[in-house]
């Protein structure tokens, strides 16, 4: 008996890639947690405690935001 081939649909890929983000850089600073991530579809987000301060596909508007906190 032979196994059947799993299926692949680009928008379950897409979901996925969208969903799945990577940690680049994360640290305390004054007293709140800054960190850097970029996903699958290459958009980064910068988030600050509990505030997101960009997130988009320009990693220069992402290391500014970094910058900036």
């Amino acid at each position: 008996m032979g196994t059947q081939k799993t299926e692949l649909s680009t928008v379950d890929v897409s979901k996925w890639l969208d969903n799945h983000w990577n940690l680049y850089a994360s640290q305390v600073h004054k007293g709140k947690l800054l960190r850097f991530y970029i996903n699958g579809n290459r958009i980064f987000r910068v988030t600050f405690g509990k505030a997101i301060l960009y997130e988009g596909s320009q990693m220069t508007h992402a290391i500014a935001a970094w910058d900036t906190a």
